[in-house]
């Protein structure tokens, strides 16, 4: 269990603009500028649900590399500062992923809005993603 040797855990806030990837007009949008089409894959094709396939990282990696690379009308700056969209282990779960453009220790664009605390085996939220995904330990001794 070395991977949780200084692993810290807390709440906080982020701020910035998320591409909704996984909604409507996001789709929409995404179609029109031809993301799948350069990656083989016919409009009639696309929906929400190809974007949470996990076998499809190829797909999500060239979303999100066509918006980091996008920049807002008419400026030079970035048009989103990441993606937001729901997990493939259920709507009710919200994620996002923040583009990192610097090498900043901590991102500009989260604050640490309490304590950090250090991630222990037992803890209840590590112990239902590993439900959710599958996982368990293994001992390697």
């Amino acid at each position: 269990m070395a991977w949780l040797g200084g692993r810290l855990y807390g709440d906080a806030t982020q701020v910035g603009r998320y591409a909704e990837v996984t909604e409507a007009r996001a789709l929409g949008y995404l179609v029109h500028a031809g993301v799948f089409t350069r990656l083989g894959i016919p409009p009639r094709d696309v929906d929400a649900a190809l974007l949470k396939d996990a076998t499809k990282r190829d797909v999500t990696r060239s979303v999100a590399r066509f918006l980091f690379d996008l920049r807002a009308p008419g400026s030079a700056k970035p048009a989103v500062d990441g993606i937001a969209f729901r997990s493939r282990m259920g709507d009710d779960i919200r994620m996002w992923a923040v583009f990192e453009r610097g090498d900043a220790a901590v991102s500009e664009r989260i604050s640490a809005t309490g304590e950090a605390h250090r991630l222990t085996e037992d803890n209840e939220d590590l112990l239902r993603a590993f439900e959710l995904l599958g996982l368990h330990w293994k001992n390697l001794a």
